[in-house]
């Protein structure tokens, strides 16, 4: 699974193969400069970088990924042409 994560006040975009949940979790930890990923602990049980769900997006900090395009009503083919598949 590929999830571009947007950073919305600097419009910064990662990438990274993860679920939403955690890259948006990672990508708040990293950009603290927390790159120490083997000892981040479970996304569910991160007291200091808290995941909020949205009905479609997920959002840690700054940080924010769309969950899933299919619950958005986007076509998968058009999904796929726009993801770049």
């Amino acid at each position: 699974m590929i999830t571009r994560v947007l950073n919305l006040v600097t419009r910064q975009e990662w990438v990274y193969s993860l679920s939403p949940k955690e890259a948006v979790r990672n990508a708040a930890r990293q950009a603290d400069g927390d790159y120490n990923t083997f000892n981040y602990p479970p996304v569910d049980e991160d007291a200091d970088y808290p995941v909020t769900h949205g009905k479609h997006t997920v959002c840690c900090g700054d940080w924010a990924a769309i969950c899933c395009l299919r619950n958005l009503g986007i076509p998968q083919e058009m999904a796929k042409a726009k993801a770049g598949e």
